[in-house]
């Protein structure tokens, strides 16, 4: 199962979820440009929960990874 816990109520922009342990954690979020003050909250949140945050992995939305087939 997941556990969502943390989540932006009013719009569904973004979402901290996580495995049935500390093991996985996901930011997810709508946009690629999530804000850099909501983005450091969220992690700060994780980070007051024992998730090993310095583990993140932060994914570079500037170039896409798939190109299109020709």
């Amino acid at each position: 199962g997941y556990h969502v816990f943390a989540l932006d109520k009013a719009d569904y922009r973004y979402a901290l979820v996580s495995g049935p342990d500390r093991d996985y954690l996901w930011l997810l979020a709508r946009d690629s440009d999530l804000s850099a003050d909501i983005r450091a909250a969220l992690v700060e949140e994780a980070r007051t929960k024992g998730y090993p945050v310095e583990d993140l992995i932060l994914v570079d939305h500037a170039e896409p990874k798939c190109l299109p087939q020709k």
